[in-house]
């Protein structure tokens, strides 16, 4: 890496971090070597499309107030995956 600011800003939030983790009982060491740095990614506003984020609870909540006896769902989402279990048996095909 080099030095420029924004990497600068990298190493020190990565030391915070790795002192803020430290602090609590980590399910994962945290190394330097294991870092991604996406240094372009830090920005005020990012875009998001909302179709991809709220239609696993709109689907989850959907099919719970149909309280089907059973539900065969062929999932492409872990997401909704987990949120199923939580409401009854569930077949899957994947």
């Amino acid at each position: 890496m080099e030095n420029s600011a924004t990497e600068k800003q990298f190493i020190e939030e990565f030391k915070k971090f790795h002192e803020l983790a430290q602090q609590t009982k980590p399910s994962f060491n945290l190394t330097w070597n294991d870092r991604y740095p996406c240094l372009g990614d830090k920005t005020a506003t990012t875009y998001f499309d909302r179709h991809y984020i709220y239609h696993t609870p709109w689907a989850a909540r959907a099919v719970a107030e149909s309280k089907p006896k059973l539900h065969i769902d062929i999932v492409l989402s872990s997401i909704s995956a987990s949120a199923d279990t939580e409401m009854r048996l569930i077949t899957m095909e994947v």
